[in-house]
């Protein structure tokens, strides 16, 4: 059996931490915090890594995966 949850769109902010869904704006610092901690994140995150080659890509990156969400949205919503 699969459980699935539907989690909304939600952007929670406190002193030490604020989450949202990534924005184009957000590729710049993206990309130079996994640069930043490449040494930590290669062995949990090899490919995260190996993928983070420019900020460019973090933005295709960031556009698809909010395109997948978008997708996965309308589908649970049928």
């Amino acid at each position: 059996m699969i459980l699935t949850m539907r989690i909304p769109k939600i952007k929670l902010k406190c002193d030490l931490i604020t989450l949202h869904e990534f924005a184009l704006g957000d590729a710049y610092e993206l990309f130079h915090l996994v640069e930043r901690n490449k040494d930590l994140l290669t062995d949990y995150f090899p490919l995260t890594v190996e993928n983070n080659t420019s900020v460019m890509m973090k933005r295709q990156y960031i556009l698809e995966r909010n395109r997948d969400r978008k997708k996965d949205r309308k589908s649970t919503r049928l």
